[in-house]
C-alpha cells in the first residue's frame, strides 16, 4: 500500500489527544515516509493552538517536521477572512483564534456589530455567546466561518466531548446561512494539496481517526483512505455508520501498521 503522498491528522492519529503525547511509535513511522521518498502535510482541524504553537508542540514531543509542512484550518480560515474582505469579526472559540486573526490585522469584537462571525472550538461555549453570533448573522447580514466541521474530539482528560461542528450546524439552521469551511472536509482545502503535489486525488492517502470529516471528505475528492482506532473512535465498528462509498480503504489500530 505504499503511497508518494499523504494527507496525516494530528490529533488522534500521531498523537494521543490534546496533551500532544504521541502514539507510541508515531514519530518514527512519520519520520520513515520521508527516508522512503515520500511525502506529507500534516492537515489538522486544530482551532486550540496557532500554527507555530503546534510546531512547538510536535517538535516537542518527538516528531522531526518543519513548520511548513503543518497546515492548519485557524490559517485557512484567517486566509478566507482577508480575501473576503473581513475587517471585524464575533469570534466562539480560542484564544488562539483571536490571537492569529489580530496578528494578521482582523479586528475581534465582543459585540454584534461585525462582517463576520468565526467558529472554532470553545471549551467555555454560553448561550449568550450563540445569541450574540445568531444576531450577528441574521440583523448584520454577517458572514459565517467555520474553521471546521468536526463532531467530537478527545480532551485532555481523555473524554469525548462535542466539538465545533455542531455548534456550526446550529447556527447554520438558525440564521438560514451556509457557513464556510476552512478547514476539513472542505474540498477547497482538500485541492490545495493536490494544487501543491500537482498529483492525481488516487495517489494520495488520507490517513485520520475521523471517519466522518476528515475520511469522508477525502474520499469525495476521490483520495484513497486509511482510518486508525487510536483517537476519537476506538472501536472500528463506528465505521458501520459510515456509508458504503465512503467506507476507508484501509483500518489499522494506528498508524505504526501502516507500511
Amino acid at each position: 500500500m505504499r503511497f508518494k503522498y499523504y494527507l496525516i491528522d494530528i490529533e488522534g492519529t500521531l498523537v494521543k489527544d490534546k496533551t500532544f503525547a504521541p502514539v507510541e511509535g508515531a514519530p518514527e513511522w512519520l519520520a520513515g515516509i520521508a527516508e522512503s521518498g515520500g511525502e506529507y502535510f500534516l492537515v489538522t482541524n486544530n482551532t486550540t493552538h496557532t500554527p507555530d504553537e503546534l510546531y512547538k508542540l510536535m517538535r516537542e514531543n518527538g516528531f522531526d517536521v518543519s513548520p511548513e509542512l503543518i497546515f492548519s484550518c485557524i490559517s485557512s480560515g484567517g486566509q478566507y477572512l482577508l480575501e473576503s474582505g473581513a475587517k471585524t469579526v464575533y469570534v466562539i472559540g480560542s484564544d488562539a483564534i483571536i490571537r492569529h486573526l489580530t496578528d494578521i490585522g482582523i479586528e475581534v469584537r465582543y459585540s454584534e456589530d461585525v462582517d463576520a462571525v468565526v467558529v472554532g472550538l470553545d471549551e467555555n461555549l454560553t448561550y449568550d455567546k450563540l445569541r450574540a453570533a445568531t444576531t450577528a448573522l441574521v440583523r448584520n447580514d454577517a458572514t459565517l466561518c467555520a474553521m471546521h466541521k468536526n463532531r467530537l474530539y478527545v480532551d485532555k482528560q481523555g473524554r469525548i466531548s462535542f466539538s465545533s461542528g455542531p455548534v456550526a450546524v446550529a447556527l447554520e439552521y438558525a440564521s438560514q446561512k451556509e457557513a464556510y469551511i476552512a478547514g476539513k472536509p472542505s474540498k477547497k482545502f482538500f485541492q490545495s494539496f493536490l494544487d501543491r503535489w500537482g498529483c492525481s486525488p488516487e495517489e494520495v492517502l488520507m490517513v485520520s481517526d475521523d471517519p466522518f470529516s476528515d475520511l469522508r471528505g477525502a474520499k469525495q475528492m476521490g483520495m484513497k483512505t486509511c482510518f486508525v482506532a487510536s483517537g476519537s473512535y476506538p472501536e472500528p465498528g463506528v465505521l458501520n455508520k459510515l456509508e458504503k462509498e465512503y467506507q476507508p480503504d484501509y483500518i489499522y489500530d494506528d498508524v505504526t501498521f501502516i507500511d
